[in-house]
């Protein structure tokens, strides 16, 4: 539900500005491969002791050709949930068509999957993913080419069997899947 109301706010920009929680977050970039696939972090603000808590990891949208975790849209959207779902947020880049045909958005968004993976046991180069997360609670979510590559990672990571992360939970709004043959809707 949380996520809804913020990808609702998100979708109507003018709504930020009556928030007023945007400065309770941190946030991080990463490099994740030798492939210069990057991330954006989000840290909600942590009050008392250090807890840990629950991985959102998003996949942002745009037809696979546009769109990055690095644009002010996604700082707002990904802030307002990270500090009203009280959950670390990670936005997982990919790199784009024309430029880079498909599968390699799959391919890329699997391997910060993957990158996600290495912190478990305390290892892992991120330290807000070592100190604040709970591998154990993780949602992969996405819209629209964005909510296709959360399907993506999670059949992958089901498939995989990855011991150190479970995915709880999996938040996709209008993703698009396509067969061999076009939908004769449209």
């Amino acid at each position: 539900m949380i996520f809804l109301k913020a990808f609702s706010r998100y979708t109507k920009m003018a709504a930020w500005r009556d928030i007023g929680t945007l400065t309770l977050f941190q946030q991080r970039y990463c490099d994740l491969t030798s492939d210069h696939v990057k991330a954006r972090i989000f840290l909600p603000k942590i009050n008392g002791p250090a807890k840990k808590l629950p991985l959102l990891v998003h996949y942002h949208g745009g037809g696979f050709c546009i769109g990055s975790p690095f644009t002010s849209a996604l700082k707002n959207f990904l802030s307002t949930l990270a500090t009203q779902a009280d959950v670390i947020a990670i936005s997982i880049d990919y790199r784009l068509a024309p430029e880079h045909q498909l599968p390699i958005a799959y391919d890329d968004s699997w391997a910060g999957l993957l990158w996600i993976v290495k912190h478990s046991n305390g290892n892992g180069p991120e330290p807000w993913i070592k100190e604040y997360t709970d591998l154990g609670r993780v949602i992969l979510a996405g819209e629209s080419a964005g909510g296709t590559i959360a399907h993506y990672v999670a059949v992958q990571a089901g498939a995989a069997g990855l011991p150190a992360v479970a995915i709880e939970r999996l938040l996709i709004v209008h993703p698009y899947f396509w067969a061999k043959e076009p939908d004769k809707f449209y």
